[in-house]
């Protein structure tokens, strides 16, 4: 089986959705908004990894605003 990295699922994500019927602009754009999700659901990944670490330990849990959360 091919393992994908990131950039080539977004690559072939990108091609699969546009293909030739739109500017590079446009592409740019969607790949960039594409790239931004995913640093996004990394981050929560990492957050909830981290709060999931401190339950285990029997921790209280720290102030979120530690971990860069803005909630």
């Amino acid at each position: 089986m091919t393992q994908y990295s990131t950039d080539t699922m977004i690559e072939e994500m990108v091609e699969a959705l546009y293909g030739n019927t739109v500017s590079v602009r446009q592409k740019h754009l969607y790949r960039e908004a594409l790239r931004a999700l995913t640093r996004l659901a990394k981050a929560e990944q990492l957050q909830e990894m981290r709060r999931d670490m401190h339950k285990a330990r029997g921790e209280t849990l720290p102030d979120l605003q530690h971990y860069g959360a803005t909630k």
